[in-house]
């Protein structure tokens, strides 16, 4: 289980971001709505899913900065020996970063 098949960096776009009326916000944070690392790794996953690669599990995400509802933000995936370094920002502010172990879907 290294990189699977992401032999190269490859970025995404989440245009207009997660709505703020996305049922994740229920209680995270009334006032001050945060997305969810939850709901990044799922944007993430879904993306990788696209190219064919599952994660299997994340070694470790770290928070950097808060993401707002209905912010675009990207999704960069980097190959590493031992799996993927993932990372989520907008423009040059990165907002989370994290290790995790992939495979390739079989079909």
């Amino acid at each position: 289980m290294g990189s699977a098949h992401v032999r190269a960096p490859v970025t995404w776009e989440v245009s207009g971001g997660i709505p703020s009326d996305a049922r994740c916000f229920d209680g995270h944070f009334p006032g001050n709505p945060l997305v969810p690392g939850a709901v990044l790794l799922a944007h993430a996953a879904l993306r990788l899913g696209e190219i064919g690669v599952a994660v299997v599990s994340v070694r470790r995400m770290v928070f950097l900065a808060p993401l707002a509802p209905d912010k675009t933000f990207e999704i960069s995936v980097l190959p590493k020996e031992t799996g993927l370094e993932i990372r989520w920002h907008t423009g040059q502010v990165l907002i989370a970063q994290a290790r995790a172990q992939v495979s390739e879907i079989n079909d």
